[in-house]
C-alpha cells in the first residue's frame, strides 16, 4: 500500500478487521511463546512483514499491543462460552467451561487472557486485564453455586474452588507438548480428576 494511501485513512485505532487480527494473533503467540520482555516490536514487524511504524497504525506502543492482545483473547473466550456452554446441571456445565478454556490456554495465540505477564502492562491496562480475570471467576464461580443448588457438585467453599480449578488448568500448557491427546481430551481428563478425586469409590 502506498504512503499516500495510508495518509488518507481516518485517524486512530481501526476496527479489527482481518489484517488487525492477523496481527495480534502474532503478537499473541510471540509473547505467548517467547515471553513479553523478549519479544520487539521489530520482531513482530518482521513476522508479519511490517516496519514498526507499521506496527503503530495498530498499537500505539508494546504495552497497548500487549494489552489488545489480552481483551481479544478474553473475548475470543467469552464468545465461545457463551456460544457453546449451553443448558444442563451446574457440573455439566461446569466440565464444558473447563473443555473451551483447556483448548485456549493450550494455544500460544489465544492463552494470553492468563494475563501471566500483566506486570508489564500500564496501571490502567492492568485494572483492565484485573476486570477480564474478574469476570471469567464469576462466571466459573456461577457454574458451582448452580451445581450446588442442583446437588451435580458438593458443597464446597467457592473461592478455593476456583483456586484448586484455575491452578490445575493453568498447567495445562506445560504438560500439553502438540504430541499428546487434544486439549479438550486433556480437559476433560483433568476435570474428571478433580472431581472424582483421587479415593476409590466405596
Amino acid at each position: 500500500m502506498s504512503q499516500t494511501a495510508q495518509s488518507k485513512r481516518p485517524r486512530g485505532r481501526p476496527r479489527l478487521d482481518r489484517r488487525h487480527e492477523e496481527v495480534l494473533t502474532c503478537a499473541a503467540a510471540m509473547f505467548s511463546s517467547r515471553g513479553y520482555a523478549a519479544t520487539t516490536l521489530e520482531d513482530i514487524g518482521a513476522e508479519l512483514g511490517l516496519t514498526r511504524p507499521g506496527l503503530y497504525y495498530y498499537a500505539k506502543s508494546k504495552d497497548d499491543l500487549l494489552n489488545q492482545c489480552y481483551a481479544w483473547s478474553f473475548k475470543k473466550l467469552t464468545d465461545r462460552v457463551n456460544a457453546e456452554l449451553g443448558d444442563g446441571t451446574g457440573r455439566e456445565r461446569l466440565a464444558r467451561f473447563f473443555q473451551i478454556y483447556s483448548e485456549a490456554v493450550c494455544d500460544d495465540a489465544s492463552r494470553c487472557f492468563l494475563a501471566s505477564e500483566n506486570h508489564f502492562l500500564s496501571p490502567e491496562s492492568q485494572k483492565e486485564a484485573a476486570k477480564r480475570v474478574s469476570e471469567i471467576n464469576n462466571i466459573v464461580g456461577g457454574l458451582i453455586d448452580q451445581g450446588i443448588a442442583d446437588g451435580s457438585l458438593a458443597q464446597c467453599d467457592r473461592k478455593y474452588a476456583l483456586i484448586v480449578l484455575f491452578g490445575a488448568f493453568n498447567s495445562l500448557p506445560k504438560l500439553y507438548k502438540h504430541k499428546g491427546p487434544p486439549p479438550d481430551e486433556m480437559g476433560q481428563n483433568l476435570f474428571n480428576l478433580i472431581i472424582n478425586g483421587l479415593l476409590p469409590k466405596p
